[in-house]
C-alpha cells in the first residue's frame, strides 16, 4: 500500500466508528 496509508491508519484506527480500516491495517494494528 502507499506510504501515505500507514499514518491514515493509525488516526482510523484510533476511532473505528469513524471509518473500517483495511483489513492490512487490523492486522499490523491488532
Amino acid at each position: 500500500m502507499s506510504p501515505s496509508g500507514l499514518p491514515e491508519c493509525r488516526t482510523r484506527v484510533n476511532p473505528p466508528m469513524a471509518s473500517p480500516p483495511g483489513p492490512a491495517c487490523i492486522r499490523l494494528y491488532q
